[in-house]
């Protein structure tokens, strides 16, 4: 409201205080009590936690090149989750052995929901994963907002500065108040098996003859189970093997005079880490 109307009143309104003062100390008085209310309960954080927005669909492809994950996996996935309600947009990565897409959700959109659109738009797709890649594994980041970064530094191996890591990790964990505890710059373990061509040929054998001797070795089996009178027994075969020495004993190959060929006699098995090209420095120093 203007002009001449809206100065009156707002005179009139002063006008009114003055001449009542106990009403103008009342209203300042409930003023300043609804505002130290509303102050008291207002949430602050340090480290404010902001939600990702984002759901993560990962699709392992082992043995696969960029272009064949592109075609078998992000692109597929792109094309089944462009259509569904809350996604804003759609960013994949395809690597050397596994399939990354990225779906961004539109703002107030139910990340929940769009998740669990994007994983029954992923089941619905035909012939999907491809042979030899894993389950897709669809996720909705929680939002984690880091608090302190602990830096492990140390004039030893990698693998022994690895487990010093790793005992900390278990260590803090048990803290109260600790909720989440996550290492970073480190590399993932990795048992490879590698056999040359010539050890083939002197022993007889084929690389599938290795491959299948490991993959039939190491693995956990359901036996089913057993029913009885004083209740039900389940059957397991607990043969997932664990570190490089579990795997050198593997055999390969039976000989009609009772000896074996075991994996160690045709491969170098090498219990460490995945080669990637990663250097952690803290002053210089290895970490």
């Amino acid at each position: 409201m203007t002009g001449p109307n809206s100065r009156d009143v707002h005179r009139g309104i002063v006008l009114r205080f003055i001449q009542n003062p106990v009403a103008a100390n009342l209203l300042m008085v409930v003023l300043l009590v609804g505002g130290a209310v509303s102050a008291s309960r207002l949430q602050s954080q340090v480290f404010p936690t902001i939600s990702p927005g984002t759901v993560t669909v990962r699709v392992p492809f082992p043995g696969a090149t960029p272009a064949e994950v592109e075609e078998g996996i992000t692109r597929r996935v792109e094309e089944a989750v462009l259509g569904i309600d809350g996604v804003k947009r759609v960013e994949s990565t395809a690597s050397e052995n596994m399939g990354v897409i990225v779906i961004e959700t539109s703002d107030f959109a139910d990340r929940q929901l769009v998740k669990d659109d994007v994983e029954s738009a992923v089941d619905r797709l035909s012939d999907f994963p491809p042979e030899n890649a894993e389950k897709p594994v669809v996720v909705a980041p929680n939002p984690v907002s880091g608090v302190v970064t602990l830096a492990v530094v140390g004039d030893v191996g990698e693998l022994a500065l690895r487990r010093a890591a790793e005992e900390i990790e278990r260590d803090l964990l048990t803290q109260p108040g600790v909720s989440l505890v996550s290492l970073s710059g480190d590399r993932d373990y990795e048992i490879s098996i590698e056999v040359s061509e010539a050890t083939l040929r002197r022993y007889d054998l084929t690389f599938g003859d290795v491959a299948n001797a490991v993959r039939q070795s190491s693995l956990d089996l359901a036996g089913g189970s057993i029913v009885s009178d004083s209740g039900e027994i389940l059957l397991r075969t607990n043969k997932k093997r664990q570190t490089g020495e579990a795997f050198e004993s593997i055999v390969v190959r039976t000989l009609p005079d009772g000896s074996v060929i075991t994996l160690s006699d045709v491969a170098d098995v090498r219990d460490g880490f995945v080669r990637e090209r990663l250097t952690n420095l803290y002053n210089g120093r290895r970490r």
